[in-house]
C-alpha cells in the first residue's frame, strides 16, 4: 500500500512538471525571423562585423574614406573574380610575350633575307671567277712554245690566286650556308613557339569572354 502511494506521488510529480513545461513553451513569446537574424548577425553575433572590419579597414575608417590618395578596395574578393584577376593578368603577360616573339620573328626573318642576298652576291662571284681561270687555262693552251714559256709562271700565279680566291670564297659561302640553315632552323622554332601561344593565348580568351567555364 505505501509503496502504492510513492509511485502514484511521483506520477503527480512528473505529471505536474509536464504541465508546468508545457504551459511555458505555449505561452512564451515568439521571435520574429527578423529578430532571429539580428541575433545571428547583429552585435549579439560579432564574428563577421570583426572579420570585415579586419579584412577591409579602411571601408570602417571615415578618415581614410575621406582622404583624397586612398584607393578603394574590392569587397567582393570572391573566388571568380580572384580567378578573373589572375586570368587577365595572365592574358597581359601573354600580350607581352607575343610582343616579344613577334620582334624576334621578324629580326629572324630580316636575318634569312640579309643572307640569302650574301648568299646569291658569293655565287655570282664564284661563277665569274672559275670563267676567268677556266679562260686563263685555255689562253695558256694555245699559246705558242715559246711564249707560253714566257708567260707560263705569269699565268700559272695567276690562276693560282684566281683558284686560293675562289677557294675562299666557296669556304666563306659554306659558312654563310652554314648561317642561313641555323637562322631557318631559329625561325622554325619561333614560328612554332608563336603559333603555339597564340593557340593557348585564344583559349585564355575563349575562358575569359566565357567565366563559367573556370
Amino acid at each position: 500500500m505505501i509503496k502504492s502511494r510513492c509511485v502514484a506521488f511521483k506520477l503527480f510529480i512528473v505529471m505536474q512538471l509536464w504541465d508546468k513545461c508545457c504551459f511555458q513553451a505555449f505561452h512564451c513569446d515568439a521571435i520574429a525571423t527578423s529578430d532571429l537574424h539580428k541575433t545571428a548577425l547583429g552585435s549579439s553575433n560579432p564574428k563577421y562585423g570583426n572579420i570585415a572590419r579586419e579584412s577591409h579597414p579602411a571601408i570602417y575608417d571615415g578618415n581614410r574614406l575621406l582622404d583624397p590618395t586612398h584607393v578603394p578596395s574590392s569587397v567582393w574578393e570572391i573566388e571568380e573574380t580572384i580567378a578573373l584577376e589572375v586570368l587577365v593578368k595572365e592574358v597581359k603577360n601573354f600580350e607581352k610575350i607575343f610582343d616579344e616573339l613577334g620582334d624576334d620573328y621578324e629580326q629572324g626573318v630580316k636575318n634569312i633575307k640579309s643572307l640569302e642576298i650574301t648568299n646569291r652576291n658569293l655565287v655570282r662571284e664564284i661563277e665569274c671567277l672559275t670563267s676567268d681561270s677556266i679562260a686563263n687555262d685555255v689562253f695558256a693552251i694555245v699559246r705558242t712554245a715559246d711564249v707560253r714559256m714566257a708567260l707560263d709562271a705569269e699565268i700559272s700565279s695567276s690562276c693560282v690566286r684566281e683558284l686560293s680566291k675562289g677557294l675562299e670564297l666557296e669556304a666563306e659561302i659554306a659558312k654563310k650556308n652554314k648561317m642561313l640553315s641555323e637562322s631557318e632552323k631559329r625561325c622554325s622554332h619561333i614560328e612554332k613557339d608563336y603559333i603555339d601561344l597564340e593557340i593557348k593565348f585564344q583559349e585564355y580568351i575563349d575562358c575569359f569572354e566565357s567565366p563559367n567555364v573556370l
